[in-house]
């Protein structure tokens, strides 16, 4: 393996920044990853970065270009908790027949067992391949502490790091930190550098919503486990704290930790880790570029507001609909416009429009391009952010400010960050959605307050978060060191 790496790489020489990212363009899902390329699409950065993701679609690594920047894409592995084979492994003893399948899925199941991690948390395996398969809680089982040495990531990534050699490795988010360990074992000289861009290392629990049916966790006790696996909540309780550990403990591996809010580096730093933390918040975007994007679009007529995200319970989609029901019956030229993936979600909301009689007025766009999502932004009067959860950044006000649009929000994690309430847009008490659609009422009745307030967004985005300002600091930290 590390021979054909280092074929591969030739078409990428001189390369001495390894990025290891979960997603990357054209197959990014969400603001992370397009942060990430907005930098590393730079002059400063592109000629030095070797950004490498995982996927289950390829048997052996290949490499493409994005805008200059090169990715190499490695082979990941079946999913947990037959990890450790290569993708498509299961699924090729399946096609023999049902006794080849068992066969397979006994030795996986045994080896996973033994070599799964610390033999003293064999038990803890056990009882989590016993979860996944007899009594899932909502959610999964928690699994990070059982990925194991084997796990096909580590294997890449050990004969990556061997064939590239990089001074400098960025590893961006939660899933790609989990290989600091190792990374750090491969490479004891090079300065290791992890982005937090979520709250997976100060919540355990799956959607890492940091609260319990609605209320905020003060401190993390880990009561979700009840609240997701009623019955054995004692072996979920027990997965959790252990997937906890093994989260901080791959987070402490690096050398540097870059936070994008106030909010997440208060949350890391109240770990006790004793990382180095520096703060650098995602970039709005290239000005020239969205500008060229919305040229020549203009309103729709009526009322029109957008929200942007993923379709999940965390971003709050479905329980804003569900509180506007009545607002959207009493003017049907209000239309709600929704931009992001999310099957599940986006079925809920399919159901409760036609439960409504709101089918016109809900609009499912799914997930956009650039290009697409500011300019249905730009055709939008108002932009929406009715978060559940304590968002770690929130990008969605960058993108309202760079389309010149409001943006109400409820006051939550980052958001209060982005946004300065009464002037670039409106934060609004948590879950009060009554006074986030009054806000709403108020705006679209008054169509100069909603240009005043867009253009200072504008303004606002292009100062605190433009894409120089952020790769200048990206750039000072991501600095080779003295020779």
């Amino acid at each position: 393996m590390q021979d054909s790496l280092k074929a591969i790489l030739a078409v990428a020489p001189h390369r001495d920044l390894l990025v290891l990212s979960d997603r990357y363009p054209p197959d990014a899902i969400g603001g992370a990853e397009i942060s990430l390329h907005l930098c590393l699409s730079q002059a400063a950065l592109k000629h030095r970065a070797l950004v490498t993701v995982f996927s289950d679609k390829i048997e052996a690594p290949e490499i493409y270009w994005q805008d200059g920047v090169p990715v190499l894409k490695l082979p990941d592995g079946d999913p947990w908790p037959v990890h450790a084979g290569a993708a498509g492994q299961h699924r090729a003893w399946a096609k023999r027949g049902r006794f080849s399948q068992r066969a397979y899925e006994v030795f996986a199941g045994t080896r996973f067992l033994a070599t799964g991690g610390p033999i003293s948390q064999a038990p803890d395996r056990a009882t989590a391949l016993w979860l996944e398969f007899n009594a899932r809680p909502r959610g999964g089982v928690a699994k990070d502490f059982s990925l194991g040495a084997d796990w096909v990531r580590r294997r890449m990534i050990r004969a990556l790091c061997q064939a590239m050699a990089p001074k400098t490795v960025l590893l961006d988010n939660y899933r790609s930190i989990l290989l600091a360990p190792d990374i750090r074992k491969t490479l004891p000289g090079a300065d290791l550098i992890g982005v937090v861009r979520d709250n997976r290392f100060t919540c355990a629990r799956h959607d890492q919503a940091q609260s319990i049916n609605g209320k905020a966790c003060a401190k993390c006790t880990l009561a979700c486990a009840e609240d997701d696996s009623k019955r054995f909540s004692e072996f979920h309780h027990r997965h959790l704290e252990l997937s906890r550990s093994m989260r901080q403990t791959a987070l402490a591996a690096v050398d540097r930790a870059i936070v994008t809010s106030a909010f997440l580096e208060k949350g890391i730093t109240a770990l006790g880790l004793g990382l180095r933390i520096e703060r650098i918040p995602n970039p709005g975007g290239r000005l020239e570029e969205v500008a060229d994007f919305m040229r020549g679009i203009a309103e729709w007529p009526g009322e029109h507001l957008l929200m942007i995200g993923m379709l999940n319970e965390n971003k709050g989609q479905l329980q804003f609909l569900e509180n506007a029901a009545n607002w959207l019956k009493s003017n049907p030229n209000r239309q709600i416009h929704l931009a992001g993936r999310g099957d599940r979600i986006a079925e809920q909301i399919r159901a409760l429009a036609a439960r409504e009689g709101l089918e016109q007025q809900i609009r499912l766009h799914g997930y956009l391009n650039r290009r697409a999502l500011f300019q249905l932004t730009r055709r939008c009067q108002i932009v929406l952010a009715p978060t559940v959860w304590p968002e770690p950044f929130g990008r969605v006000p960058l993108e309202a400010g760079l389309a010149r649009r409001p943006i109400i929000a409820f006051a939550r994690g980052g958001l209060c960050e982005t946004i300065r309430s009464g002037q670039t847009g409106f934060l609004i008490p948590p879950g009060d959605y009554p006074a986030m659609l009054a806000q709403a009422d108020a705006l679209l009745a008054d169509p100069a307050l909603c240009h005043r307030i867009g253009e200072a967004a504008h303004a606002h985005v292009a100062q605190r978060y433009g894409l120089d300002t952020i790769i200048e600091a990206l750039t000072k930290t991501l600095a080779p060191a003295p020779a």
